[in-house]
């Protein structure tokens, strides 16, 4: 018997609420990609930015635009109604990622579930929902996280599907758009529509469907990147010959199949890593003709044979491991299950619980937009001058990057080089410098205080704990104790 719907309904009411503050205090972006090719390109089409300023990926016009376009979209209409804050319009953005999320997600739990065996189904739909990392990327307006929706909701339809030729349409109009919001997942498309040849058998008619609708997604994608660049162009293809053929992504840094998945492990916690990576291991040994298992290994193999990799890029898959995790193991312990049940939710309720308080409570990255947050609300438009130490300027965190959507007009940034021995009202420098004479001395003459670190320092202490210190420029800021 599959599970009563006012289970799932009050999971999910748990879900909205933990999503919710999640989003609600998640400031900033978890990788920079996140906010200079999406923010900040639809600044460009707002006449904020100027093309000198962007991003390289811009020049290069490899970008998919669907993403930015949508940005321009809601921040134009939020103009309209007079919100122009810019952690508004941000939350805005986190805040249509989780309803999303959570629409995709309560619908996959219905339809995979269908296919967990009922002793399974309590840990299934909680792992579904609060898996500790889950709520931080599920709430992120970033590709790869639309990407991951689209292709898990593309892959729910599909798995659901009886055969009628509408499911098809549906399901290739979804993983089309994962396809727009990252390229990459071309490869899961590529493997879906060989599964559906090769072992589901579907029929030519459906499958030209599946293709045909996809198709007619990657189309209006070019018309909306071509627009956007003033220009002809095929993105993907330009993304293709720069970053592969040419291999432009690999100058940021280039990483060994045995390093990535040290990196894997270590950033889902230990403990919850490692099960993680042998569950899927044992799932697609046991369950080699299953759809997930077609979509999610041809995805790890090629980002394990590139040589620039990154943990987000795996993120588009993340969705698919409550399934992966049930399904691995339910067979060798159903016997046992019955009995087992109330101790294994126990336990995957407690070893979340830390990842989500954390990620419940802090900035998205280093909190550096915590700290201009509480700059443009403590101090509004009084001018101000900020002296930032090496790599802390909160406002300009990569110096060959431009970023208008948080800088504020009435704030001075002086770096340390720059000093000029005047007046400071506020000094920003990273945890590790507060000992340095420098820093002590400046802070000694404008009678400055410490108020607050980018990340709190319980969160600081449970990273600690679990080895895995995410925060190694925790920035601090220092304040006039009246001002």
């Amino acid at each position: 018997m599959f599970i009563r719907p006012s289970f799932q309904n009050l999971l999910t009411i748990l879900a909205i609420i933990i999503y919710g503050v999640t989003a609600l205090n998640s400031h900033g972006y978890y990788n920079a990609d996140e906010h200079y090719q999406i923010i900040e390109f639809a600044n460009l089409k707002s006449g904020i930015n100027s093309p000198a300023e962007m991003a390289w990926e811009y020049g290069s016009m490899l970008r998919s635009t669907i993403q930015p376009w949508i940005c321009y979209t809601i921040f134009s209409t939020m103009h309209l109604f007079g919100i122009s804050d810019p952690y508004i319009l941000a939350a805005i953005l986190r805040f249509l990622t989780m309803i999303f999320a959570i629409s995709v997600i309560r619908y996959t739990v219905n339809t995979l579930g269908k296919e967990i065996p009922d002793a399974h189904q309590i840990i299934f739909s909680i792992l579904s929902w609060f898996l500790w990392f889950l709520p931080f990327i599920n709430i992120r307006f970033s590709a790869e996280c639309w990407s991951g929706l689209c292709l898990l909701s593309g892959t729910a339809v599909l798995h659901k599907n009886t055969g009628n030729n509408p499911s098809y349409l549906i399901a290739g109009f979804w993983l089309g758009l994962a396809y727009l919001f990252r390229f990459q997942t071309g490869i899961a498309i590529a493997s879906i529509i060989c599964y559906s040849f090769f072992i589901r058998k579907t029929t030519i008619q459906h499958i030209f469907t599946l293709i045909s609708a996809i198709a007619f997604v990657a189309i209006i994608g070019g018309i909306l990147d071509s627009v956007y660049y003033g220009r002809f162009v095929i993105t993907a293809v330009n993304y293709f010959q720069v970053n592969i053929i040419k291999g432009v992504a690999s100058r940021f840094g280039t990483s060994t199949v045995f390093q990535y998945m040290q990196l894997l492990v270590q950033a889902s916690v230990y403990p919850i890593g490692i099960f993680i990576t042998l569950s899927i291991l044992v799932f697609a040994i046991r369950r080699p003709k299953h759809l997930i298992t077609w979509v999610v290994l041809p995805f790890i193999f090629l980002h394990l044979a590139i040589p620039h990799k990154e943990i987000r890029f795996l993120f588009p898959i993340v969705n698919f491991l409550p399934f992966i995790i049930i399904s691995a193991w339910q067979i060798p312990v159903s016997r046992s299950l019955p009995a087992l049940q109330p101790v294994l939710i126990i336990i995957c309720i407690l070893v979340n619980i830390p990842g989500i308080a954390v990620n419940m409570n802090k900035d998205a990255d280093n909190g550096r937009q915590d700290l201009t947050r509480r700059i443009a609300k403590e101090y509004g438009d009084r001018p101000l001058r900020l002296l930032y130490g090496k790599n802390g300027n909160p406002y300009k965190p990569w110096p060959f990057l431009t970023e208008h959507f948080y800088t504020r007009s009435n704030v001075e940034c002086i770096s340390i080089e720059s000093y000029d021995s005047k007046n400071i009202d506020i000094v920003v420098i990273k945890k590790t410098d507060i000992a340095d004479p420098v820093y002590s001395a400046i802070i000694k003459k404008n009678h400055l205080r410490q108020t607050v670190q980018s990340i709190p320092a319980w969160i600081e202490k449970i990273d600690q704990l679990h080895n895995c210190n995410h925060h190694p420029g925790i920035l601090v800021l220092f304040e006039r104790a009246k001002y």
